[in-house]
């Protein structure tokens, strides 16, 4: 069950994260994603029922939405003669890192039983996966850029870039079925 509401909350939110990529920028919607991620991270160590874990399942499958962002981003960063194979290897590091985690937490509850019983360490662990996730969001939002040329608020700002508003197209959609047949 928890693994069913983990990719429900996935594919759900992939649907959403799309438009707000459109409308606010891969980049801050990455950094937005990853500052709301953390929270049912840091709370993985309070699960006491199959319920909980669940619900909190749900809460960090949405994290999986990010990789919408990252081929977004990442479209926005790379010019179109290799744009493929951007795409490809920042998506294979991004499963990766999945491979990595599952590596790094095994260590962590190992490393925190040295000091404490197995079930307090386990819980402890996911601490440090959360801060990991909380200063990357920050990292992303305050340090990196929206593409090559800057951040799309200053290029929109500059007038160098339109705003772009994709749900207004989704709602158009919605209303005129026939726009999608041609």
């Amino acid at each position: 069950t928890a693994n069913i509401t983990s990719v429900t909350a996935t594919v759900a939110a992939r649907f959403m994260i799309g438009p707000l990529c459109d409308t606010f920028g891969a980049r801050r919607t990455f950094a937005f994603l990853l500052m709301i991620g953390c929270i049912p991270t840091y709370f993985s160590g309070l699960v006491q029922t199959a319920n909980d874990l669940a619900v909190i399942r749900f809460f960090i499958g949405i994290l999986g939405a990010t990789f919408v962002c990252n081929q977004a981003w990442s479209s926005h960063m790379f010019a179109k003669e290799i744009i493929g194979v951007a795409n490809a290897t920042s998506a294979g590091w991004g499963n990766l890192g999945g491979g990595i985690t599952n590596i790094f937490m095994s260590a962590l509850w190992n490393g925190f039983k040295t000091v404490t019983d197995s079930e307090t360490a386990w819980r402890v662990s996911f601490i440090i996966p959360a801060t990991i996730v909380l200063i990357c969001s920050l990292a992303t939002l305050l340090i990196a850029d929206d593409c090559p040329k800057g951040n799309f608020s200053e290029l929109i700002e500059r007038g160098a870039m339109k705003q772009k508003k994709s749900w207004d197209f989704c709602v158009l959609c919605l209303q005129t079925p026939k726009l999608l047949d041609s």
